[in-house]
């Protein structure tokens, strides 16, 4: 509704109806897709130390861009597609206004740490040094730091013994399952490694990239999880792995599971059924999960906030206890 009377008119409708199941399905995958090209958009801004970079095509792009980019609500390629807005237009490289005003040395990383191999035993207490060599010399946390000599005790009671305060891994409640991809999604997340890892070991003019301790790092990082991604994509194709309806099928397979499904319907219940069917598949309820996705979000944002805060009057107290 875009006024009053309109908005009157369709109070029958509201709360009507949810939107089907398989709606939500469609939508997470195309979502997920985005998502691949975000995961590669997200390491090139940091290691880049901030250049300005549209996130599908990867091209450097315009501040104007970037600014519609970053405040796009749904964050799809919808309105803010790089070849309608900037074009064959020749752009300067410009780099995040955060990174060159507010960030001390920069954006481009002091390290890169795998979280994953941080609760490993044989990779642990080596993400772990990287962590304190990180800080060791900053100015206001260098001078706290405790020795060296106890860095990997220190590893050891916190991540094997989990003493301390509670992280991720203690998380109780709903388990983790684990979820399946299609050979369409799997096949784009190994092209977006590829892409990254081949940037990234490069040794040329102007970068000199694999020179850099960082670089070497994550291209390590990503070829792991491509051998790891391959090796899911071998179980699927063979069919080890079989795919359910709510796992992550992407586009095609979607597609062609819905199509099965309408020739079915045409088959079993005649042409009035499969109209209906086909009427129902036309609408498009990607608004109303973008608007969902963006509440839940900002609702995440606010209880992180709270949850700081929380901590931080907390300690607050601790320490004032301890002077007492």
């Amino acid at each position: 509704a875009k006024d009053r009377a309109s908005a009157f008119a369709r109070i029958p409708y509201l709360y009507a109806a949810r939107p089907p199941p398989e709606k939500f399905l469609e939508w997470r995958d195309l979502r997920v897709m985005d998502e691949i090209h975000w995961y590669g958009w997200f390491i090139d801004y940091w290691m880049e130390a901030g250049l300005l970079r549209d996130v599908f095509t990867h091209n450097i792009t315009t501040k104007h861009h970037w600014d519609m980019v970053m405040n796009s609500a749904d964050l799809s390629k919808k309105g803010v597609r790089f070849d309608k807005i900037v074009g064959n237009a020749t752009v300067t490289p410009e780099y995040d206004p955060r990174c060159v005003n507010y960030v001390s040395g920069g954006c481009h990383p002091v390290g890169v740490i795998s979280a994953e191999r941080l609760l490993l035993n044989g990779t642990g207490p080596i993400e772990n040094r990287k962590i304190a060599q990180s800080v060791m010399d900053k100015p206001g946390i260098g001078q706290y730091l405790i020795d060296e000599s106890v860095w990997e005790c220190l590893w050891n009671e916190l991540v094997v013994k989990r003493k301390g305060y509670k992280t991720f891994v203690d998380r109780e409640g709903i388990e983790e399952r684990t979820y399946n991809f299609s050979p369409e999604m799997l096949t784009e997340m190994i092209s977006e490694l590829d892409r990254l890892i081949e940037k990234y070991s490069t040794n040329e003019e102007p970068d000199f990239w694999y020179s850099r301790e960082t670089a070497r790092d994550l291209v390590d990082m990503l070829s792991a999880h491509k051998v790891s991604m391959l090796a899911e994509l071998g179980e699927v194709e063979s069919g080890h792995r079989r795919l359910q309806e709510d796992d992550f099928l992407g586009p095609i397979e979607r597609t062609k599971r819905r199509v099965a499904k309408l020739t079915q319907i045409l088959k079993e219940k005649g042409q009035e059924a499969y109209r209906r069917e086909m009427k129902a598949d036309e609408e498009d309820y990607s608004k109303f999960f973008n608007l969902l996705d963006s509440k839940l979000l900002e609702q995440r944002v606010n209880d992180h906030k709270r949850e700081v805060l929380e901590g931080l009057e907390r300690r607050k107290k601790e320490v004032t206890v301890s002077y007492e």
